[in-house]
């Protein structure tokens, strides 16, 4: 109801309202998808095309097929296109998009021991989903 009630804002051009009743809905469910695409949008108008794309990257694990929501990640894309260009036309993907942070967490036994710790890669958010399209489309 909250979600629906965000749309019928976004559609009269009430924004604020979209983005208080959309945010509360996303509150109560944090992955429903047309929630994430009314918020997404929002953020996209105001030119904020990384946390846009935060958004559209969870709701595309829940409705991958969604026009709209392929057609707001290409818009930001667009928009940002005097960096995506560069590295599309130039085929070499910034290092800076690829510095990873490591993180070590602990699994099991002995906490002194490193061989009982596991790494997780913390990747800059555009990179991961430009290469999550790339590969969905390629393969």
């Amino acid at each position: 109801m909250l979600t629906e009630s965000g749309i019928l804002h976004l559609k009269e051009g009430q924004s604020q309202q979209a983005f208080e009743r959309l945010s509360s809905a996303l509150a109560l469910e944090p992955a429903f998808p047309k929630a994430l695409l009314g918020i997404g949008y929002i953020t996209q108008k105001h030119r904020e095309f990384d946390v846009a794309l935060t958004k559209y990257k969870t709701a595309i694990h829940y409705q991958p097929d969604s026009v709209a929501l392929w057609n707001n990640i290409g818009m930001c894309f667009y928009a940002k296109q005097k960096y995506v260009a560069s590295f599309l036309q130039s085929g070499i993907f910034p290092k800076l998009l690829k510095q990873t942070e490591l993180t070590p967490i602990h699994e099991k036994g002995d906490e002194n021991d490193i061989h009982n710790y596991r790494a997780i890669a913390v990747l800059n958010c555009v990179a991961k989903l430009f290469e999550f399209i790339f590969f969905d489309k390629m393969y």
